[in-house]
């Protein structure tokens, strides 16, 4: 919970993702930028794009799963 908007993560620079979460969001997303990144507290990723998508990784940098 921070700051009372229910976002449980901290922000990261979005440079400091992982290559193979980059890579992704480069080939499926490749007219996008990356607007927001956070770190969840369990270690996953959390990754806004400038189309208002939400990208859901796993603490490996695996895709799991989309969200707006």
């Amino acid at each position: 919970y921070n700051g009372g908007n229910g976002i449980d993560g901290s922000n990261i620079d979005p440079a400091s993702l992982p290559q193979i979460i980059l890579d992704y969001i480069t080939q499926n997303y490749p007219n996008t930028t990356i607007t927001e990144a956070e770190i969840e507290s369990n270690g996953n990723y959390e990754v806004s794009l400038s189309n208002d998508v939400e990208l859901y990784f796993d603490q490996d940098g695996n895709f799991l799963s989309t969200g707006d």
